[in-house]
């Protein structure tokens, strides 16, 4: 009865955030590519793009990267 390995989670790092206050335009570079609300990277979904962090979503688990971090 062995149990399944948890799926691995991809490491992101947000390497830069374009902020725009109405939340609707900004964009964040994570892994060196472009990004916004909505896009999928490495499985993950871009939840939100927050002045200085991402919300992503993977598996119906949510992360926050900060500006300048990896998960």
């Amino acid at each position: 009865n062995r149990e399944l390995p948890a799926p691995s989670v991809p490491t992101l790092r947000v390497n830069g955030i374009a902020f725009q206050s109405n939340g609707a335009d900004s964009m964040a570079i994570v892994n060196g590519t472009p990004v916004s609300n909505g896009s999928i990277i490495e499985g993950m979904t871009v939840e939100e793009v927050q002045k200085d962090r991402v919300l992503f979503q993977h598996n119906g688990e949510m992360f926050v990267i900060q500006l300048g971090q990896s998960n």
